[in-house]
C-alpha cells in the first residue's frame, strides 16, 4: 500500500488547484486517475459525474493542473498507481441526494 504521507501530499496539491463553481446544490464528483512511478499523470477520467458539467470540469482540471505529482515512494513496488479522488461540493443548508 502507498503511504498516507504521499496520499496527503497528493490531496493537498489537488485541493489547492480546485476552483469549484458557485452553486446552490451539493454535489459529488469522483475522478479516477493514474500516476506513473516518476509522478507523471498517465490518465484522468470522470468515474462518477455530479450531473453538472461545470463541477465535473473543475474537478478534472484540479487533477490535471496538479501534475506532475511527486514520484511514487521507493518502497511502492508497482509501476503506477490508480486513484479514485472524491470532490464534495457542500452547500450550507443544501441536502445531498
Amino acid at each position: 500500500p502507498i503511504s498516507s504521507y504521499y496520499m496527503r501530499n497528493i490531496e493537498n496539491r489537488i485541493r489547492r488547484n480546485w476552483n469549484p463553481p458557485k452553486g446552490d446544490t451539493s454535489k459529488r464528483v469522483v475522478i479516477y486517475f493514474k500516476i506513473s512511478k516518476d509522478g507523471k499523470l498517465l490518465s484522468v477520467s470522470i468515474a462518477k459525474s455530479s450531473g453538472t458539467p461545470l463541477a465535473d470540469q473543475a474537478a478534472r482540471a484540479a487533477v490535471e493542473q496538479s501534475a506532475p505529482f511527486p514520484p511514487l515512494p521507493p518502497e511502492y513496488r508497482g509501476s503506477n498507481i490508480d486513484i479514485d479522488f472524491t470532490f464534495d461540493y457542500n452547500v450550507l443548508g443544501a441536502r445531498y441526494r
